[in-house]
């Protein structure tokens, strides 16, 4: 009885063994038909193994990032274009935890994630290539997710700004500045390159005023 139940131990983590390992090689494999339909190796391995090169080999971001919105009234009051993350890099307090999280959504609207790496590569090759349809509707739901989330960071500003305007905003424009520092060996014959992304106006309802952003009056 005890030789019994540590076979079916010993088999069972064997299987455990097996199915891990073929998982991993599913996961590691160029894009195929089979990995594209089978799942699961991209839920388990991603879930609970995923690394990369980055963590050996950092890739650091080349251009400082701004989230730009202005606020936009009921009867067409409009505020000027405040740059939400202005103290980002320069301040360690309430705000400047806040403005992350708009930084990273800006973030994550122009850059691809991770899995999308190996794809845009793929892509870059073979345009033609039916994976590459997935691949726009990974971007386009990266896209909508990272503009919902600066959505509801310009309704907190807006309210914020709100409470000392006394003006009831109900949408704001929100726009992304880049800002590509020149390389280190162009430093003097270059400036800064500025573009600007236009996310567009967005709707919100109303939300109480956390008063994070401080603003003249409050």
């Amino acid at each position: 009885m005890v030789d019994q139940k540590r076979y079916i131990l010993y088999s069972l983590f064997l299987f455990v063994l097996f199915v891990h390992f073929a998982l991993t090689l599913l996961f590691v494999l160029p894009p195929n038909p089979v990995k594209n339909t089978f799942k699961l190796a991209d839920y388990y391995i991603g879930r609970f193994f995923y690394q990369d090169w980055g963590l050996f080999a950092p890739d650091p971001i080349d251009m400082d990032i701004s989230v730009l919105v202005k606020c936009i009234g009921e009867n067409g009051e409009e505020t000027k274009l405040f740059n939400i993350t202005d103290n980002f890099n320069r301040y360690n307090n309430r705000e400047n935890r806040v403005q992350r999280v708009a930084f990273n959504y800006a973030h994550s609207y122009i850059n691809y994630s991770r899995n999308e790496f190996s794809l845009v590569d793929l892509c870059i090759k073979n345009p033609n290539h039916p994976i590459c349809g997935q691949l726009k509707e990974a971007e386009r739901d990266r896209q909508e997710g990272s503009k919902e989330g600066l959505r509801r960071v310009a309704r907190s500003f807006c309210a914020d700004m709100q409470h000392v305007t006394k003006t009831d905003y109900t949408k704001a424009q929100i726009k992304i500045l880049l800002s590509k520092v020149p390389r280190w060996s162009k430093r003097y014959d270059e400036g800064p390159m500025e573009g600007v992304l236009d996310i567009g106006v967005v709707e919100f309802d109303k939300t109480r005023a956390f008063k994070i952003w401080k603003m003249k009056g409050s």
